[in-house]
């Protein structure tokens, strides 16, 4: 394991971003497409819990990004959990949409997602790059939606900390 320091990006202002005050830095996770050194980073939030191996995500054949799709809008994905391949290119575009762009949610996911819309397969029906639930398996879903949380614990590989501390409630 190795520890690399990143610059921390402030988030803009705006109406999203007042929204969401506990998303001050999340743009520092831009950062991640500056680590060419690796071929490919598995980022996890730090709220996630691995209850499995996550190498056999390093199998899968992804263009740009992986990721689960956000349970309140399926249509994005959930940037708590992203495998993807760095490229400084992207983060030097990243930063530029970053210094004009205010998210629908005020934070990085808002972001990314607007950025990959039309450059990736994330987006496709049926893509490699789109992960099930067991690799992020939100909490709120044990009160929006049990029946799917109990078919969905036994397969799970990345549960929030909380979900797994405490249980569905």
């Amino acid at each position: 394991m190795e520890v690399i320091p990143v610059p921390r990006v402030k988030r803009p202002t705006g109406e999203g971003a007042l929204a969401y005050p506990n998303y001050a830095t999340t743009h520092s996770k831009l950062f991640l497409w500056n680590l060419t050194a690796y071929r490919l980073v598995l980022y996890l939030d730090a709220d996630l819990l691995p209850l499995r191996a996550l190498s056999p995500l390093f199998h899968r054949e992804i263009d740009v990004i992986g990721a689960v799709p956000d349970i309140s809008l399926p249509d994005h994905f959930n940037s708590a959990l992203m495998l993807l391949r760095p490229n400084a290119p992207q983060l030097d575009q990243l930063l530029q949409l970053a210094s004009s762009l205010e998210p629908y949610d005020g934070g990085d996911q808002g972001l990314l997602n607007e950025f990959f819309n039309n450059n990736s397969a994330w987006y496709q029906s049926g893509s490699p790059n789109r992960f099930g639930l067991e690799f992020n398996l939100p909490v709120v879903l044990s009160r929006l939606h049990r029946s799917s949380w109990l078919r969905t614990l036994p397969r799970v590989q990345v549960g929030e900390e909380r979900a797994r501390l405490f249980g569905p409630s």
